[in-house]
């Protein structure tokens, strides 16, 4: 990409009152592993590879299935059966040649979170359990990286940026509240646009932290209703009791 090619496709960046080239650089030296490529990581890895992530770590040990297309847009009818990181390497890849994709088809355990995290200057926690969430908190804990967890089910989702401070609190913290029933897709469905809306928060929160153009809301829970057009947002504070940081 030349110079002039570079600057006309992120000239509607440059436009912003607090961005400039050296926000645009900090995005294209930043590497990102994105955890689980479902509905909520596939949106976030487009967003992220249209504004010039440099690397994207996708992993996720899933293949396409019909079932996914209707809030799952990266993927394409031809590509039912491929496996999601495959293909949403291909489509990225159309959008954003200068962005390098690494895909690991695979699930995120303990035993491999070093394989896939190690060289992320930020984890984007995009699964649908709470076992792997709380997994990769403790690995996020252990190696000082951010975090930024969403899940979405029914018409509700939520969003939460945990900080790689060492007195914060973590997703066990928030976990251990039993303030809410945890949800799966599959078990209550989903509204797509309510998976759309957590994922570009996600990247919101993501894109503050890597260029520092607006404060990242730290360990701040925002829960979000579609059927009231309503966010409410919770401060979490550490649990003195927490079995992942205390």
């Amino acid at each position: 990409m030349t110079d002039q090619q570079w600057y006309s496709r992120y000239s509607r960046h440059f436009l912003l009152n607090n961005f400039d080239e050296t926000h645009q650089h900090k995005l294209a030296s930043a590497s990102i592993t994105i955890v689980g490529m479902g509905g909520l990581g596939s949106m976030a890895a487009q967003q992220l590879a249209a504004m010039g992530v440099g690397t994207l770590n996708l992993v996720d040990h899933d293949t396409v299935s019909l079932s996914n297309l209707p809030r799952q847009f990266i993927y394409t009818q031809r590509q039912i059966g491929q496996p999601k990181v495959y293909a949403a390497q291909q489509q990225l890849a159309q959008n954003n040649s200068a962005c390098t994709i690494n895909p690991f088809e695979q699930r995120a355990v303990p035993d491999n979170l070093a394989e896939v995290c190690d060289t992320a200057d930020a984890l984007l926690d995009c699964t649908d359990t709470v076992t792997t969430r709380l997994q990769l908190s403790a690995y996020a804990r252990q190696v000082n990286k951010a975090l930024f967890s969403g899940s979405a089910a029914g018409f509700s989702g939520q969003v939460i940026a945990i900080s790689p401070h060492p007195e914060a609190p973590c997703y066990g913290c928030l976990s251990a509240l039993n303030a809410y029933e945890p949800q799966t897709c599959l078990a209550n469905g989903i509204f797509g646009p309510v998976v759309s809306t957590i994922a570009l928060y996600q990247v919101m929160l993501l894109v503050y932290f890597i260029t520092g153009i607006a404060p990242v809301p730290w360990s701040t829970l925002h829960c979000f209703d579609a059927t009231k057009f309503n966010w409410r947002a919770f401060t979490l504070t550490p649990n003195p009791q927490c079995r992942l940081c205390q």
